[in-house]
């Protein structure tokens, strides 16, 4: 365990998860195989309220790449998104 690492809290993990998705507009089923979770497990990812397990968020960690961030989603997006 990196003990200098910056420590996130969960409303963090599931924003950087969430702008991920959107990002690379992977639908919740392909992210779910991807991470090996039943799809069911995100089927309230988009939902506000949405309130994942701890092993969820592990196992969805797992493939969001580790420089990928929030911010850096929205520029890239932005780029993107441009006709």
């Amino acid at each position: 365990m990196d003990t200098n690492a910056t420590p996130h809290s969960v409303d963090d993990v599931i924003a950087r998860i969430r702008a991920y998705k959107l990002h690379t507009g992977r639908r919740r089923s392909v992210l779910a195989l991807d991470a090996g979770l039943s799809v069911n497990a995100l089927r309230d990812m988009d939902d506000p309220e949405w309130s994942p397990t701890a092993d969820t968020l592990r196992q969805l960690e797992k493939i969001v790449p580790k420089g990928f961030t929030v911010a850096g989603a929205a520029g890239r997006s932005a780029l993107i998104a441009t006709p």
